[in-house]
């Protein structure tokens, strides 16, 4: 990774916490996977909001996502 590429990655690491929901979803996540549906029911969000915010987490490669086969 280049010297830019690595200031525009900080950049957004520092963006994307400082959003108190995105931090409290992080906090959520640190004891473990979490289904979006978890997210959702824990901090009693709309599903949309909570979509964008782990969107802004996985851009700043703070989430990755992974789908369940049922």
């Amino acid at each position: 990774m280049q010297e830019n590429e690595s200031a525009v990655l900080i950049d957004r690491q520092l963006q994307a916490v400082a959003d108190r929901t995105r931090l409290r979803i992080l906090l959520l996540l640190s004891s473990g996977e979490r289904c979006v549906c978890d997210i959702v029911n824990t901090l009693q969000l709309p599903q949309p909001k909570v979509s964008r915010h782990l969107a802004t987490l996985r851009a700043a490669a703070l989430v990755r996502s992974r789908i369940h086969a049922r």
